[in-house]
């Protein structure tokens, strides 16, 4: 996967170099992406243990494969065929996910990844519990990359498509939703609300239907809050002031 975010930047800049063509490389997503990156240097800067995660911080190649595929996948069909792939995938490994998690065990593990010391964590706080990770052996790793095909299949089941298409989209969320949940991940859940409450909140403009995307999302999160009370806790020691 590295290789091919490498290989694929690298084109990219020889193309823009023969074509003088830097100005090419705009995205629509460029403000928000300085934001993102803005943020991961300010965390590393202030923690208190100083920058130990640098070395295990994947938003930066996450924001790379973002402008290699904004740029590969230009047409409308070549794009349709790469979300239906990546809804499927992730669908499949949120699947794995919450089956992991509910019986701790990892099948064909030591086959996909036969030098990993530990392929299931106990999550920390949640006694015996085990986070889903999926085909990677790291929950964290696999809630974080969830995160984008959820949005991306919220927000476009959100859009006037046919009523099949939509419950479809909606099921994939659902779906996804489901492994970010089951990996026990704190940031991503709160980013995963967080991300939900804005994408039907402006998605839902037109129908003026926003008050009920907003009443659902409360009762889902006060589900959390009261049936999963050990969240609470996890939520209040991300701010301890010992991590990044």
């Amino acid at each position: 996967m590295q290789a091919a975010v490498l290989l694929g930047a690298g084109l990219l800049g020889v193309l823009c170099i023969r074509t003088r063509g830097i100005q090419h490389l705009s995205t629509p997503l460029d403000a928000g992406m300085g934001a993102l990156l803005a943020a991961i240097i300010f965390s590393l800067a202030l923690s208190p243990g100083g920058a130990i995660s640098l070395h295990t911080a994947a938003s930066f190649w996450i924001m790379i494969a973002f402008y290699v595929a904004f740029h590969l996948l230009d047409s409308p069909q070549t794009l349709r065929r790469a979300l239906i792939g990546i809804f499927l995938l992730s669908g499949i490994a949120a699947i794995f996910g919450v089956y992991q998690s509910l019986s701790g065990h990892y099948p064909w593990g030591r086959l996909i990844h036969p030098h990993a010391q530990t392929l299931l964590q106990e999550v920390p706080g949640l006694s015996g519990r085990v986070g889903g990770a999926g085909f990677f052996y790291s929950r964290l790793t696999l809630a974080h990359v969830l995160l984008f095909p959820f949005c991306w299949s919220l927000s476009l089941g959100l859009e006037p498509y046919r009523l099949r298409t939509r419950i479809w989209l909606g099921l994939t969320a659902a779906i996804i939703a489901m492994g970010i949940f089951f990996t026990w991940t704190r940031a991503a859940l709160v980013v995963a609300a967080a991300a939900a409450l804005l994408t039907v909140l402006l998605g839902s403009r037109r129908g003026k239907q926003w008050w009920r995307a907003l009443l659902v999302l409360s009762l889902m999160g006060a589900a959390t809050l009261i049936f999963v009370p050990q969240m609470m806790d996890r939520l209040q020691a991300s701010f301890s002031g010992s991590k990044d």
